[in-house]
């Protein structure tokens, strides 16, 4: 009788846990689906709300997946750069299973002033990469750029580094989003400077693409080193450091384009950097005389030259675009060989002389 009991227990108990199992893996999966933590539950689908009332759902784990992250990308700040009514507003609803959870995207043509508002409505600024994801993203479309941003057009050095121009002029004309034409006279000047090392090609990087672009370069003299298209011109082969001013008109035709279309004038004030130079006079010497190192193509200001052998004082003398220094040697000095360092903000170099018996 009592194995029969327990027997009779152990069914309610199997049934009991049968039932109450699925009941509680249903009761957390609900629960984790009321939050708005974007990292809790299941999101099924995302909707996206534009301006003008259009709306696009996507399904996609992989669209969805990306504006999750990106929603969670961001640094907390306490406000926007410019007000929030000059942004284009998308309203992002990530659909949970029984709950809806509404962010709100904020955008500019900068990838640096993209943000997004939570649901309790912390603004974010989210990270230049992400927000450059965000921008070419195709489920944006045209929501993402605007073209009231003027073109920008900058240099760009071998090694990734972008100069902005001295100045920008010209005419500039976009369709705003209500469908009226705005006409800007652009007159923009700021003191940046670009470096072209000798030896690197000329690169424009342009945010948007014209369809005509011509170049002007000119000396420090102001003789024309070229005109003509970009894609023609050769790598320059100047002699010694100075500054270029360089030209660029681009053109974006009005019966190329329904958005936008204009004449801009960018003026580049440019430094043409070629390699400082450090060499002995003659690599040997005796005491009594004195090393002679001459400095060739520096535009340093000043230089500091220190040296590891004897001596009674160091003189440094400009000349041309470089440099000559001068360091007598004590007559005391001991044979052997020893190291002079010059520095400068274009000099880092170490020479290495001999003392001779």
């Amino acid at each position: 009788m009592g194995q029969k009991k327990n027997h009779i227990g152990l069914k309610v108990l199997i049934g009991a846990l049968v039932f109450i199992i699925p009941v509680a893996v249903v009761f957390f999966i609900l629960t984790q689906n009321q939050y708005d933590d974007l990292s809790h539950g299941n999101i099924t689908a995302l909707t996206l709300r534009f301006e003008g009332a259009e709306e696009k759902r996507t399904e996609e784990k992989a669209d969805v997946d990306f504006f999750v992250s990106a929603m969670q990308s961001g640094e907390s700040i306490k406000e926007t750069a410019a007000p929030l009514e000059e942004y284009r507003l998308i309203r992002l609803s990530f659909h949970k299973i029984n709950h809806d959870v509404e962010y709100r995207l904020y955008l500019s043509d900068s990838v640096n002033d993209c943000v997004y508002a939570t649901p309790d409505g912390a603004l974010h600024l989210i990270p230049k990469a992400t927000a450059a994801e965000l921008l070419a993203h195709p489920l944006l479309g045209r929501f993402a750029y605007s073209y009231a941003s003027v073109p920008l057009l900058q240099m760009k050095k071998a090694d990734g580094t972008l100069f902005d121009p001295a100045a920008t002029e010209g005419e500039w004309s976009y369709l705003a989003g209500d469908g009226t034409k705005k006409q800007n006279t652009v007159k923009e000047a700021s003191d940046a400077v670009a470096t072209l090392p000798k030896g690197e090609a000329l690169v424009l990087e342009p945010s948007l693409k014209p369809e005509y672009c011509t170049v002007l370069l000119t000396a420090e003299d102001g003789r024309i080193l070229y005109d003509g298209t970009l894609e023609r011109m050769e790598l320059l082969d100047l002699s010694v450091d100075q500054f270029l001013t360089l030209s660029v008109t681009c053109d974006w035709y009005e019966d190329s384009h329904e958005d936008y279309y204009g004449s801009l004038h960018y003026t580049f004030r440019v430094f043409y950097d070629v390699p400082t130079l450090c060499k002995t006079v003659s690599n040997e010497v005796a005491p009594g005389e004195s090393v002679v190192v001459e400095v060739f193509h520096s535009s340093a200001e000043s230089i500091a030259v220190t040296a590891t052998l004897p001596t009674g004082g160091v003189t440094t003398e400009k000349k041309g675009d470089g440099w000559l220094v001068t360091i007598p040697v004590l007559e005391t000095a001991p044979a052997g060989e020893y190291t002079i360092t010059l520095l400068g903000s274009d000099v880092d170099e170490s020479l290495t002389v001999s003392v001779l018996k």
